[in-house]
């Protein structure tokens, strides 16, 4: 998720504002725990909203051995009376993914990370029938100096309605069930 605009969007498409409320602890040396809850109206104008509550619960946790990193991450969301949703219902969205990242060295590392996304009312993502999507990412870091990392991912996206787009050019475009990314990262930490 990208934090206090939980409908993903870049831009602010109202005036309200959301409420953030987080705990965060680390019961044991490797353990961390952060439990963080949004609440407020925050639902952009395109879904038709009457209610405009909206809320999202995110649980993350990690657990570090040595060079090997498990980590979980949860999320619930809802947003009140939206327009897939019976009056005064709300849009239930829910995720998880699970993750591994394993440093080979201290400059070289390898992650893998399984998500698996539900949009039960179609709010977010559409699709008829509401959607599911899984997604698996293979990750590769490579810290090249003090100051910068390079990440490189392969993505496969499959869901069980056709969400995804392909073709272009003359043939059109065409709706598809998955989507494969391929991305590149320069991070420069200071």
């Amino acid at each position: 998720n990208n934090g206090l605009n939980v409908v993903n969007r870049f831009e602010d498409q109202d005036t309200m504002k959301m409420v953030e409320f987080q705990v965060a602890a680390k019961p044991m040396k490797d353990l961390s725990i952060a439990l963080t809850l949004l609440y407020g109206h925050e639902t952009p104008p395109s879904l038709n909203s009457t209610g405009d509550g909206t809320y999202l619960f995110d649980l993350v946790v990690a657990y570090t051995m040595d060079k090997l990193t498990l980590g979980l991450n949860f999320d619930k969301s809802s947003i009140q009376s939206v327009a897939n949703s019976a009056p005064g219902s709300r849009g239930p969205l829910s995720g998880v993914a699970l993750y591994a990242k394993y440093a080979f060295t201290d400059t070289l590392s390898e992650a893998l990370r399984i998500e698996y996304f539900s949009d039960k009312e179609g709010v977010l993502v559409g699709g008829a029938n509401g959607c599911r999507v899984f997604s698996i990412t293979a990750t590769t870091e490579m810290k090249v100096a003090q100051q910068l990392i390079l990440r490189f991912e392969l993505r496969a996206d499959n869901s069980n309605d056709a969400i995804f787009t392909r073709g272009g050019g003359d043939a059109g475009l065409r709706a598809a069930h998955g989507d494969y990314t391929l991305g590149f990262e320069a991070i420069m930490p200071f």
